[in-house]
């Protein structure tokens, strides 16, 4: 070990992920911070107790854990460059990505839609079977040669085509209910 405290051998302190500066060597390491409330909000995200490790040890992240271009202040400098003298974290920085831990939520999850935005579909589903139900109240169709469903109703035609397959059984129950 050199004089400045600088080991060439890391491994990455996140429980579950197995990259070591010999296995990883291209990887870039980042310092877990030595502010005690910062270390101790890293060492939580990468599930270690910060009460059974050193606060003296400087301990490293794997790049894996970060979004580097939005978290490091010389990304530029490291993508022009090939290489910074000193990696140069944003100040309040946190891992994020932890994908060597299967049982981890995600922060995203693509396969299920929001809970909000299937509230807001529903509504503009419930809406839409409404407005049409409200506006149809005649149940004779008229017979067309394209084949859509048409009901007069005063002085015009309301055409029904634009109604989704899967909602006109809803809407002719709907139908039923007000006659």
């Amino acid at each position: 070990m050199s004089s400045s405290g600088y080991s060439p051998y890391h491994w990455c302190l996140v429980s579950e992920c197995k990259n070591t500066s010999v296995k990883t060597p291209e990887k870039l390491w980042i310092q877990v911070p030595t502010d005690l409330k910062m270390r101790n909000t890293w060492l939580k995200l990468a599930r270690r107790d910060p009460k059974s490790l050193s606060t003296k040890t400087k301990y490293y992240f794997c790049e894996d854990h970060f979004d580097l271009e939005n978290d490091m202040e010389n990304y530029t400098q490291l993508k022009i460059m090939g290489s910074v003298k000193r990696i140069r974290m944003r100040p309040n920085c946190i891992p994020s990505r932890f994908d060597c831990q299967p049982g981890r939520k995600r922060t995203f999850t693509e396969s299920e839609p929001r809970a909000a935005f299937m509230k807001r579909q529903r509504l503009s589903i419930i809406k839409e079977i409404e407005e049409t139900t409200i506006n149809e109240t005649c149940d004779t169709p008229l017979s067309s040669s394209s084949g859509q469903d048409n009901s007069v109703h005063g002085n015009f035609t309301i055409q029904n085509e634009y109604i989704p397959s899967k909602h006109k059984q809803t809407i002719s129950k709907k139908k039923t209910e007000l006659f």
